[in-house]
């Protein structure tokens, strides 16, 4: 009964990769298929207020470079000119790899969601969702009495919430498998884990940063665990804007160097090297 009443913040871009296109048809109708799954999913009932958010792709941002590195071998499409009697493209990944060509369509489907009373939002100059979706997502749960839950696959958004939320104002986050309670996790992590999850996270390999060879996240999770109450006090001068660049690279050193099994008499990467 309570999720029947719960508010939904929606990661609009993760559902767009989910849904499958009609094989014939215009791009309306994509972005009625769209509007349609939102309603049968999130808008069952009428206490029920659903808010999508979109990533914005025509700003430059911190993930830029990590998400070229990614798409080096992948076709990307021509741009084209969208409207709504627009033939649907028949391969729906090449489509949306052009920036261009995705942005705009995510303006329609803005439109297609505002038109229904749908709640839109998009990144507009943070470019990406994820931090958009948490916040949005935290304010709702400190002014409301219902249930908010975040509908996304990522992980980024699920390290943020679990280094944000507080017991106070509890939030679930909802995968394709799970659907997760924020601060029973943060219970079974651990409060100095959870401070520290975004640096192990950063570290092991997100998408702003490239991940080290042969160096999973598990291990990594596994190694702060294992830290002393003084490593760890070290770990949070990364979350700490007056920390000083010289202080961060020896910080973040340290820690590879314990990641890939270093002795305490080696000091540095390239000693280890």
């Amino acid at each position: 009964n309570d999720l029947c009443s719960r508010i939904n913040v929606i990661d609009g871009c993760a559902v767009l990769q989910q849904l499958p296109w009609p094989k014939l048809g215009s791009i309306k109708d994509s972005c009625d298929l769209f509007v349609n799954y939102i309603f049968s999913h999130y808008k069952k009932f009428p206490d029920q207020h659903p808010h999508v958010i979109f990533d914005s792709y025509d700003v430059i941002t911190t993930k830029d470079q990590e998400q070229k590195r990614r798409r080096l071998n992948a076709p990307q499409s021509a741009e084209v000119i969208i409207h709504e009697n627009f033939s649907i493209p028949s391969n729906k990944f090449d489509f949306l790899s052009n920036k261009k060509n995705k942005q705009n369509y995510i303006l329609m489907l803005g439109k297609c969601l505002l038109e229904k009373n749908i709640s839109v939002q998009h990144a507009g100059e943070e470019g990406d969702a994820d931090v958009v979706i948490v916040r949005l997502a935290l304010e709702l749960a400190r002014r409301s009495k219902e249930i908010v839950t975040v509908i996304s696959e990522d992980t980024d958004i699920l390290v943020l919430l679990i280094h944000h939320v507080s017991e106070e104002h509890p939030i679930f986050i909802q995968t394709k498998t799970n659907t997760i309670n924020i601060v029973e996790a943060q219970k079974v992590i651990g409060k100095s884990a959870c401070e520290l999850l975004p640096f192990v996270h950063a570290m092991s390999g997100c998408d702003t940063t490239s991940s080290f060879f042969g160096q999973g996240k598990l291990k990594a999770f596994k190694l702060l665990q294992k830290l002393s109450e003084v490593k760890k006090e070290k770990l949070r001068a990364f979350g700490n804007s007056e920390t000083s660049k010289d202080d961060i690279r020896c910080i973040g050193e340290e820690f590879m160097l314990s990641l890939y099994g270093s002795k305490e008499s080696i000091h540095t990467l390239d000693e280890l090297r």
